[in-house]
Parts: C-alpha cells; structure tokens; sequence
C-alpha cells in the first residue's frame, strides 16, 4: 500500500510533520533529529518538535492512509501517506505527546505500532483457538493501522520534553542496512547545496545529533528573517542561515484570478485533486538567492527540497506548491499550474529587480544577477514579466559598473571586460577612471560573470568590447595617464598592456592619441612625423631640423621607462609599437618620408618652404642605401615662378648649371614669347624652378647638390607635355579625313 516514490524520503516526510505541528507565521518553532547509532540493536531515529500537541485527529490521520487532517495550504505535507514511509527503516514506529504545554513529561498520545508478535496477541482476543488468524492479519492488516499503548516512556525520550518538545516519534532502526540508509538521509539533508531550512517559515531552530561510538555534536541549524521591503503581493526578505549564510528571498502572491483558473483547468482534465481550491486565493511562490558566493547550481522546493532531477530556473532556490509526484522529488508533467507558478517565479524576479533600479530597495550585485540570468530555455518568462511593466529585458539595468560608483548597466549597453593578463595600467578600474561609462565590475564572482556572458551571446548581445571600443578606452586611460604626474614605469607598463591587449590589432590604434612625446602631450599612434629618437646610430647624426619642419615632427617621451630590471617585460612594448607602424624609429628614409606631408602643412610660408626643402637637399645627399640608391621623396614641392608646385611637374629655367643649361633657358624664352597664345602655356610657365641662386642664397647649400638632387626628384630639363581637353561635333564623314575638320 505503500508507495515506492516514498524511498529514501523518511527523514524529508517526518521534518515536514514537525514542521507543520507548529503554528504558522510565527517563525520560532523548534525541532530536533537525533541518530543514535549505539542504542538498540541497529541504532534509533528521533525526530521531535516543539509545536503542538498530537490531537486525536493526528492520531486518527496517522492510522489511516491517505487519510490528512490539513488541507494543501495549511502545511507542507497533505497527502496523509508520508508518514507511512517510516517502514523502510524501522517494523514498529513509536509516538510520545504530552496533553497540553504545561505537561512535565509525556502524559498524552504515546502510543507505537504493531510487531508481528502484537498480531499473535490480536488473534487470540478475536478468534481464539484460530491459530491461522494471526497469519491472516498480517498479510491483511497493515501495522500502521493497529496502534498499541505505550505505559512506560523509554529513558531516551524523557529528556526530549526536558528540553521543551512536546511530540517525539521513535524509530527503532529494523537492521544494518536501515541504519546505513538512515545516515545517508541524514547526511542529504544537511548537505549544504540545499539547506532544508531555508523554506520552512514556521522553525527557528533545527538541532540535527548524529551520535555513534559514545560521541556526537549537535549541529544547530537556525533561521533568521531581516526584512527589506514589504507589500501588499510582494515580500523581500534577508535569511541567515547556518554559519552565517545569507541569501534574499522574494515572496510574491500569485494571481488569485489566474491561480483559480489553473486549479479548474487541472481538476477538470488534469492530475489535481479536490482540495486544491484552497490555494486559489492563498499560493506565495519565493525565489531565493545567494548574498554571497554563487551557486552551482539551483533547487526546486515544495518547501524542503526536491531532487535534483528537474532543472530550477535561476541559479537558486524555488519554492512553490507545485503539483508532484507522490514523493515531491520531481513535478508532474506540465500543468498549467506548475506553469503559472514559474510564471510567478519570474514575476517576482522582475519586481525586485525594478524596485533595485527605482532605488526602493537595496540588494548585493550578485543577487541581482543571480535573480536575472534565468536558464536560457526559461528566459523567455522573465522577458514576459518585464514586457508586462512597460520594460525591455535587454534595457533593465542590473549588471554593476565600476563608474560611476555604485550605478548598473543592462545588456544593452554594458561590457563586462577583465583586461589583458597581468596587466597593471590598462586596467577596467583604470578605464572606469577615464571616465568611461558601462565597464562591468570585474570582481564579479567567475561564475556569474560566465552565465552573464552566456546568457548575452544566446540573446545575441555579446557583452565582450569590439577591438574598436578598446581602441577608445585606451585613448582616454592615455589621457587620464597624461594629466598625472609622469611616471616613467607607468607609461612603459602601459605599452606593454597594450601589446597584449592589441598583439595582432595595432591597426585600430592608429590615429587615437596615446603616444606621450617630449613635450609631455599626445600624438596620434601612426602618424608620419611621430619618431622614437635613439641617443646613438645614424638618427643621431641627423641635421637639426628646420623651425617649421619640428613643427611636423614629434618624439616618444625619452624618459619611458622601456629599460631597467623589468627590461623584457617593458621593451616589448616600444618593440610593439615599432611593429605595428604606430612609432617609427628616426632615420634620415623615415624623415624623408614626411617632408612631402610637412611642408604641405607650411604652403603659405615661403621661407618655412624654402628651409624644409635645403633640409630635405642634405638629407638626401647623406642618404644612400645598401644598394647606392637615394630616396625619392613623396610629395615634395618646389618653388615655382609664383607659387610652389609638385616636384614631378615642374622644370629647369634660367640659373642652373649642367649640361641641359641651352634647354633650360630656351624654355624659358619659350614660355615669354608664347603668354598670349594660350592660358595653359601660362600654368605651364608658372611651373619654372626659380635659379639656384635664389633658393640657396644665405645658406651653405651648393646650387649643383640642389640640382642633383632635383633631377632625382623628378625635375624636368624641357617642356613638359601639357595635355589640354577640347571637345567639338565632326560629321562621321570626316572621320577618314582628318585634315578637312573644322
């Protein structure tokens, strides 16, 4: 008759009873569980409480199965049969009551079951001379059904009232291996992953003793309730636990309207049975959460706990009356009841988020996590929950943020971004300094952080920063880093974050402002004219450069710090940096490269024109490569007749010597006789190199150096090819005859 669902549930059922003898809503009942493997043969289970006293309907309900004097929203147990699962560990459960609380010792219901030799004596009072009849009610008659009186209270119960408990059930343990599973269940439900108080409102205090070879410590599991916010459907709550654990509960009240239709829905068609109408009006669902260190993984409860084989919904504890099986380890298949109080699980869920978020009341981080990151096949309740308050999932901030201080970010806009390895200055508390907004907290516990990722990328809302989003942190922590005292580690640890963080992305750094030069400001990563400057090597013999040339020209700050006892470590960001074109090393090729850009900067001032081009002339004539080739200058300018022009269009005039002197100067004859001929001969005259006198007067430059140098630029001896558009209509017929065109 009894059902196997029930096995290894016996130590779960009596606690539930003792739970329920006490009265509800004032949350300083006491229960005691004592296991005491050296009395009797096989050891004994105690499970006492301080609540009332077993009444005749009690003992009625406890000799009759399936048969409960509470209705489903009075209690935890109602089926009536959960006491019944006592006959897995003992043959002869024992019950001892008092009368009332002012009881001295157990004067009430104190009573236990029948043995098999107690049917022997039963037989022989109703069919004497029938010996076979004892036979028959065994097989018959269940023990639980045959209560026999018990006159003299056993030693070991006695101190139980001492103590102020007024009902004790006695297991005589039936064997070695009752015992065995007696200890297993013991150890289940202390085991920290589910703490079996957490739900039962009615306790305050559970002793568990295990006592076996003369020795054993009680453990005390106590229960303490802090208030945070109460109304009239909603409750958050603070419990302290065993050694101090802390988790917030949320208690919301289900939808008496909704909650009346799904007990209809499941009395008509579906698996409940009468008596469920109660909780139309009266089911609470809470979520309960860690204040500290995450879980694993979460817990369905029906008040204790159920197993672990249904998946709970949060990384917590759930607590419903939802429809079970008979033994409350999993839920029935699904119902719409079951469904509604999930529901409520993730409405609950929401309102407190939104009440942390209207500032109403406060919760730790990890709460707040831990109460969003739903599994992902059951997120889509909680979107419900906050669709249902005007609010967008994605939109609802919860994720806490390093700046400003104290504020939270949603997925929408957060990232949630630890830095390089080992990094010391790009940091996220660095770039929370910066002044930049959204950065993730990174003391997030690892496994919050993960479920948060996870949970963004199913959504598709990656909270990892794009490599662009990095390029801005680290401009704005170069900034802040700027306008500090300089710190010649701070700077050199900064690159090298920063060839951790970008080793193969250096390319999207280019044009941020995050190199500190010698003048204590920023340029711009990559650009043409920024140089690391070497005390030694050809850079060193390197001309002073022109006023307006240094003008187009920066040096990396000399005092960085990119040698020393941390050599490796901080050269391999200069070494970095040089890699990726962001600095260049200063050389005579990488300076030539830039005049073209400097002097377009200066076009408007001749002089500045002027120096940067004699600058650029003995540069050149210093400059030969392995191969005995010079450089060829990029966008170098030259003076023309009236203004500077593009090296690679103009021509040699009148003062320059060589050998193409008769050219230079019949071009120049050219060009006066031939100015009202055509406005492009005009241009074209204005293109003339003025003499080599006039650029190098004042100056050590030697006019053929300057007219080596350029002819290997590209000046021209002679008339360039001046290529003019005109447009007309010929007649096809003329095509062929090219001579009678118009």
């Amino acid at each position: 008759m009894l059902s196997p669902e029930y096995k290894g549930r016996v130590l779960v059922e009596l606690l539930q009873n003792a739970h329920d003898a006490h009265r509800a809503r004032h949350g300083d009942g006491r229960v005691e569980i004592v296991l005491d493997e050296d009395e009797g043969e096989h050891g004994v289970l105690y499970v006492a409480n301080g609540g009332r006293p077993l009444g005749y309907k009690n003992f009625e309900a406890l000799c009759s199965i399936g048969l409960s004097s509470k209705r489903p929203d009075e209690g935890i147990g109602h089926k009536g049969v959960g006491f019944k699962s006592v006959l897995q560990l003992t043959s002869a459960p024992e019950m001892y009551s008092v009368t009332s609380s002012a009881s001295k010792a157990f004067d009430g219901f104190c009573f236990r079951f029948a043995r098999d030799d107690d049917f022997d004596w039963l037989a022989d009072q109703v069919a004497p001379g029938h010996p076979e009849a004892a036979d028959q009610l065994r097989a018959n008659l269940s023990s639980l059904k045959v209560p026999v009186p018990v006159d003299d209270v056993p030693a070991a119960v006695a101190p139980f009232r001492r103590r102020g408990m007024v009902t004790v059930v006695r297991l005589p343990l039936r064997s070695a291996e009752a015992r065995l599973e007696a200890v297993r269940q013991l150890r289940e439900l202390t085991d920290d992953g589910a703490p079996f108080e957490l739900f039962l409102d009615r306790l305050g205090k559970v002793t568990v003793t295990h006592r076996v070879g003369g020795r054993g410590r009680p453990s005390v599991y106590t229960r303490k309730v802090d208030t945070l916010f109460t109304s009239r459907d909603l409750k958050i709550q603070q419990i302290t636990l065993r050694r101090r654990t802390r988790l917030i509960m949320v208690t919301a009240a289900v939808d008496s309207e909704r909650a009346r239709e799904a007990i209809a829905a499941g009395l008509g068609s579906g698996p409940l049975k009468d008596g469920w109408q109660a909780l139309g009006n009266s089911a609470v669902v809470s979520v309960a959460v860690p204040a500290g260190n995450p879980l694993e993984r979460g817990r369905l409860y029906t008040f204790l706990p159920m197993g672990t084989q249904r998946i709970c919904p949060v990384r917590g504890f759930v607590n419903a009356p939802f429809h079970t099986d008979v033994s409350r380890r999993t839920m029935a298949e699904s119902t719409q009841w079951n469904d509604l109080l999930l529901d409520t699980a993730a409405e609950a869920c929401a309102r407190a988020t939104a009440l942390v978020d209207e500032g109403r009341v406060v919760l730790p981080a990890g709460t707040l996590i831990d109460l969003m990151c739903w599994e992902h096949d059951q997120v889509r309740r909680l979107e419900l929950a906050f669709k249902a308050q005007d609010r967008e999932f994605d939109a609802v901030p919860f994720m806490p943020v390093l700046h400003p201080a104290g504020t939270r970010t949603a997925y929408r806009w957060g990232y949630l971004w630890r830095g390089p390895d080992q990094a010391r200055v790009l940091t996220p508390h660095a770039v929370a300094a910066a002044g930049v907004k959204h950065v993730i907290d990174p003391q997030l516990h690892p496994r919050r952080a993960e479920r948060l990722a996870a949970l963004g990328t199913a959504r598709g809302l990656g909270l990892v920063p794009p490599v662009s989003v990095l390029a801005d942190w680290a401009e704005s922590v170069a900034s802040a880093l700027a306008q500090g005292e300089f710190d010649a580690g701070k700077w050199a640890d900064y690159y090298h974050d920063l060839s951790v963080c970008f080793a193969r992305t250096g390319e999207e750094l280019k044009g941020r402002k995050i190199v500190l030069t010698v003048d204590g400001k920023r340029a711009p990563a990559g650009d043409p004219g920024l140089f690391f400057r070497r005390s030694d090597g050809p850079s060193a013999a390197l001309p002073a450069l022109p006023p307006g040339l240094a003008k187009s020209i920066s040096f990396v700050h000399t005092e960085i710090a990119w040698a020393g006892r941390k050599t490796s470590r901080r050269s391999r960001g200069r070494t970095w940096l040089e890699e990726q074109g962001l600095v260049r090393d200063y050389s005579p090729k990488a300076l030539l490269e830039v005049l073209g850009d400097a002097m377009r900067k200066v076009r408007e001032d001749d002089e500045a024109l002027r120096e940067h081009l004699l600058f650029a002339c003995a540069l050149w004539a210093s400059s030969v490569d392995r191969h005995g080739k010079r450089p060829v200058i990029k966008g170098l300018l030259v003076p023309g007749r009236k203004t500077w022009v593009p090296v690679t269009e103009a021509m040699f005039g009148d003062g320059w010597t060589g050998g193409h002197g008769g050219i230079d100067r019949a071009l120049v004859r050219f060009f006066d006789r031939t100015e009202a001929v055509s406005r492009d001969l005009v241009a074209a005259a204005d293109r003339v190199v003025r003499p080599a006198q006039d650029i190098c007067a004042g100056t050590r430059t030697d006019a053929q150096t300057l007219r080596r140098f350029l002819e290997h630029q590209g000046v021209r001896h002679g008339l360039l090819p001046t290529y003019v558009a005109t447009s007309q209509a010929v007649k096809g017929q003329h095509l062929n005859r090219p001579s009678s065109f118009p």
